[in-house]
């Protein structure tokens, strides 16, 4: 770093000292608007090392990008810091709590937190959730032991015990339990606990890759959530509420719509998802019924189903092995029952019936269900369409989910008293930025376009003319004529197109044709995961 002034760093300097290719440099400033800004020195290009330092704070490597002797959670700034206490450069040293000119309070105090993580997440979420919604006795407890926070948090939401019932003041590594309360604290002070939650929950889940559960990253929940709009007085409902994230995030946008925060009901799988999605419910104030009751959606519709207003979901994606054999007489399937191999369409058509008369859905599935062609699921497609429950599909692209790499579709579902007879199709596949080598992000400005579309065929007086490139909406009989596929890209075409009737036909068949190898690959790749999880790879 000859010649960089004290203090600073070029662009190949942080490449170096990050570990990375300088493209990655280039492409991190590029698609992201808090990277810290440059300063020219003597015509040279150089960036405060502090504030870079800050920057990758808030970026987790890849667990197949980690150094020999890197822990998984390591950040790139921990690695760049490293490198500069014993590399020769020139760059003063920059400690670990950055000076306060660097970022925003809020953005330092999160950083910091995942900095002092021992590794226990049921742990330092519980601590989030107790000091958020019951700061007078948290302030009590402060000095005091780990197992005197477990018990306060215990006496606050005495229904979830399970939780931290087993664990070890002796078995974490790294930071004491002291310095972790003060970074909970600190941090819950600057954000909110909601806020400090949602971002833990973001970042374990990155972290834990395809080996975690089934998380909904931010960006999707706030497509999903602003297409149903949730307003005050609405029942919602998640019959697959993972940790609760879109539960959460669609009470507290009825919030914003200017009343209070409305109760909601999910049903998880199994009791630690229950917990969590308790635990991140009560730390949004969000009051709930959530249980560990997922099977009874998969199992046929009652004829005395509760009926809601918004549904949001995101099922797990082409469930096999599920207990679609089963039937008794209390329990019927509207649309026929779905094959048993995949239990797509029985989160569907346990969705639409849930919907109370003008209720609406936004459900996250699979690209696959857009335009399979098993019989079974056919069908069930058709009869949703021409009764009119499908509103509109929106085409996400690929690598949203540390889960799975596969992309993925929003169904927009209804049961208005009268339909516009047309259906919305959103081509967003090619949004989002790489936030590192395997994921994929949506940005603010993505979800912003996505949201105005909608919005806007909600709203269109008469013919609803579309965004070249992005969206369309058809009538139900083209529809029919293409044999119910719902995928958006066979029916969106590109913004610079100008060709004749005839072109766009021909357009129209070829799109028709990669769509299904389009499916036939993403089905390949489920398959694939499916037997690599078999094997625990």
């Amino acid at each position: 770093m000859t010649g960089t002034p004290k203090g600073h760093v070029s662009r190949s300097d942080i490449a170096r000292l990050a570990g990375v290719g300088r493209s990655a440099v280039t492409n991190w400033k590029s698609r992201h608007r808090d990277f810290p800004e440059a300063v020219f020195v003597g015509g040279a290009e150089v960036f405060a090392a502090a504030a870079v330092g800050a920057w990758l704070d808030c970026r987790v490597i890849p667990a197949n990008a980690l150094r020999k002797g890197e822990p998984p959670g390591t950040t790139y700034g921990t690695r760049f810091r490293s490198g500069l206490v014993t590399g020769t450069a020139s760059v003063e040293l920059v400690e670990k709590k950055v000076p306060s000119s660097v970022g925003t309070a809020a953005e330092r105090a999160k950083a910091d937190l995942w900095e002092t993580l021992s590794g226990d997440r049921n742990l330092v979420l519980g601590l989030v959730c107790l000091r958020a919604v019951d700061p007078r006795g948290w302030a009590s407890l402060v000095g005091r032991g780990q197992d005197a926070f477990i018990e306060r948090l215990r006496s606050v939401a005495p229904d979830l015990p399970r939780v931290f019932g087993e664990v070890d003041p002796g078995g974490r590594r790294g930071p004491d339990f002291e310095r972790m309360v003060q970074a909970v604290d600190r941090a819950v002070s600057e954000c909110g606990g909601a806020e400090v939650f949602d971002f833990l929950l973001d970042r374990f889940s990155g972290l834990e890759g395809k080996r975690g559960e089934f998380y909904t990253p931010r960006s999707l929940v706030d497509v999903a959530i602003e297409a149903v709009a949730p307003g005050t007085g609405d029942r919602i409902y998640d019959p697959s509420c993972g940790f609760g994230e879109l539960l959460a995030a669609a009470a507290v946008r009825a919030k914003q719509s200017g009343g209070t925060v409305p109760p909601v009901c999910g049903s998880a799988w199994g009791d630690y998802s229950t917990l969590i999605a308790k635990l991140n419910l009560l730390v949004h104030e969000v009051d709930e019924t959530v249980s560990d009751g997922v099977g009874h959606a998969l199992a046929g519709l009652s004829v005395k189903e509760e009926r809601f207003d918004v549904v949001v979901a995101n099922p797990p994606f082409n469930m096999g092995l599920w207990d679609g054999q089963r039937e008794s007489h209390s329990r019927r399937w509207p649309y026929g029952p779905p094959p048993p191999h995949n239990a797509n369409f029985a989160w569907l058509q346990h969705i639409v019936m849930s919907l109370r008369p003008g209720g609406r859905a936004a459900v996250i599935m699979a690209n696959g269900a857009a335009s399979s062609e098993n019989p079974r699921e056919r069908a069930i497609r058709a009869g949703l369409v021409e009764d009119g429950f499908v509103e509109g599909l929106i085409a996400l692209p690929s690598h949203l989910f540390h889960a799975t790499t596969i992309p993925v579709t929003i169904w927009l579902l209804g049961r208005p008293a009268a339909g516009k007879g047309e259906i919305l199709f959103v081509d967003a596949s090619n949004l989002g930025v790489m936030t590192d080598r395997t994921h994929r992000s949506l940005t603010k400005e993505d979800t912003d376009t996505i949201e105005r579309v909608v919005t806007e065929w909600r709203h269109a007086v008469g013919e609803y003319e579309g965004v070249p490139g992005l969206s369309c909406s058809l009538p139900i009989e083209e529809v029919r004529r293409q044999d119910y596929i719902l995928n958006p890209r066979r029916y969106v075409l590109p913004s610079d197109t100008s060709e004749s009737i005839s072109r766009t036909d021909r357009l129209r068949e070829l799109k028709g044709r990669l769509e299904k190898l389009h499916v036939r690959a993403a089905e390949i790749d489920e398959t694939v995961e499916h037997a690599l999880r078999g094997v625990g790879l």
